[in-house]
């Protein structure tokens, strides 16, 4: 409580004087990488007095932090949201085996025979690689891992290499050149809101008026 308001106290002399004032944003890498970073340019022309700082944490980490004022905004799982959290749904986020067309000219029809059949850059555990390991075993298939990788970051460069194939989220696919690329979608999608804690917006207009700004230009609102 007494952080969001020395924080909203701080807002308050930045916008007095006219100067920046900071609004710290958190997201996993591959969300940050595909989704917020690109739109940074946009809100900043909306909103040029504030001055993004990006963190990375794992799920449980951003919901907890957010919620105790330590970020202003998060991007998180809807099924990973927890009491005292305001949010907005931003989208259905789905994933993609994409395999490259130097390692198969035809494209592959089952995705459970590509996931044994292609070396992969696929995550070292998690839930991806549990569903991945569930679609492969329900065929009698097993994956071949060439690359175990903490973050599609990771398994993006592995793929631009032609070596190996990789999941990567949707938010990727309008980064890379499809034209290289086999593409097979996974069945499982997540829910991915933005999220942030009433108690701050509270205190702090400036940060409400980012969360709009930022529901607004991700969304197309």
């Amino acid at each position: 409580i007494g952080r969001s308001h020395f924080t909203g106290l701080n807002d308050f002399l930045s916008r007095c004087q006219g100067s920046e004032w900071t609004a710290r944003i958190v997201a996993s890498n591959s969300v940050g990488f595909w989704l917020v970073l690109p739109a940074i340019e946009k809100v900043r022309a909306r909103m040029p007095n504030v001055r993004i700082e990006i963190h990375h944490e794992q799920t449980r980490e951003m919901a907890t932090a957010t919620r105790e004022g330590t970020y202003d905004i998060a991007f998180i799982r809807q099924d990973a949201l927890l009491p005292g959290l305001k949010s907005k749904v931003l989208r259905k986020v789905g994933h993609t085996f994409l395999v490259p067309k130097s390692l198969s000219p035809k494209p592959p029809r089952e995705l459970a025979r590509a996931l044994e059949a292609f070396p992969a850059a696929l995550p070292i555990g998690g839930r991806m690689r549990e569903a991945l390991a569930r679609i492969a075993a329900k065929r009698g298939r097993e994956l071949h891992v060439s690359v175990a990788c903490t973050s599609y970051l990771h398994a993006a460069k592995v793929l631009e290499s032609g070596t190996a194939a990789a999941v990567l989220p949707d938010l990727a696919l309008p980064f890379i050149d499809s034209r290289k690329y086999h593409a097979l979608a996974l069945p499982e999608k997540f829910t991915l809101c933005l999220v942030w804690s009433g108690r701050n917006v509270a205190t702090r207009p400036a940060l409400a008026e980012l969360v709009e700004v930022f529901s607004e230009t991700l969304t197309g609102a």
